[in-house]
């Protein structure tokens, strides 16, 4: 483990299990991109494999110039609610104990409760999740497995693609992802997180649109709101 990833570790460790868990898996989201995917174009009823489900799911998050989504999950009895905002390599999420800021080349983890703040620079050579989940994300066509058979269900009314991603590392804390997608227009509803002693977490997804390009600073932490805070620059 480098020197980054045991600090970056330490400040998600301060926070409830759950929490720091739903914050990953919604970079994983966030960052769906992968150079391997093809951009052919299909509608949702031509879908027959969950291979084209997913080339189709990230191919149309990679055509938003920027997109925001808004996100709740029931963390020991509390609801939790988040914002996730994307735009190229860069991402904001936000929630009322954790906010991240990465601009393409510096993220910034900034742990609300214990007002400490680490910088670091965003090495995209990096593929450990809690360095750059957009370079993990660009590997998980080899870090997981699932059935090519599509199922789909219907859930609140709506029609919907649960796609079950098995993961292949044994070491890690999950043993599986599934991705919950509206058929009609493919985009996110939910993320659901099976944990190693069985517990599931579901991150639903209530809000999804795609939005005008930010300011390149949007994507920074405000320098003005480090007065006070414990910051630790790893750059």
């Amino acid at each position: 483990m480098s020197r980054n990833t045991f600090r970056i570790s330490h400040s998600f460790n301060k926070l409830p299990k759950t929490v720091a868990r739903s914050f990953l898996l919604f970079l994983l989201l966030v960052s769906s991109s992968s150079p391997a995917l093809s951009k052919q174009s299909q509608t949702s009823s031509d879908l027959s494999t969950n291979s084209e489900i997913l080339r189709q799911f990230t191919s149309k998050l990679k055509s938003y110039p920027a997109f925001e989504m808004k996100f709740s999950m029931v963390v020991d009895g509390s609801e939790l609610e988040g914002v996730v905002q994307s735009q190229g390599e860069s991402f904001r999420l936000t929630n009322s104990q954790l906010e991240l800021y990465c601009n393409g080349a510096t993220k910034w983890v900034y742990n609300i409760d214990n007002k400490e703040l680490v910088i670091m620079s965003n090495d995209l050579s990096k593929t450990d999740l809690m360095e750059n989940p957009l370079a993990f994300l660009s590997s998980l066509e080899k870090g997981y497995t699932y059935s090519e058979k599509p199922r789909s269900v219907t859930e609140s009314g709506k029609v919907v693609w649960k796609i079950e991603l098995k993961t292949v590392n044994k070491k890690l804390a999950y043993t599986s992802i599934t991705l919950v997608v509206e058929k009609s227009s493919l985009k996110p509803l939910a993320v659901e997180y099976l944990a190693k002693n069985g517990t599931r977490h579901v991150a639903r997804i209530s809000y999804f649109v795609e939005k005008k390009p930010w300011s390149a600073s949007y994507f920074s932490f405000p320098e003005s709101r480090m007065n006070g805070l414990n910051v630790t620059d790893l750059r």
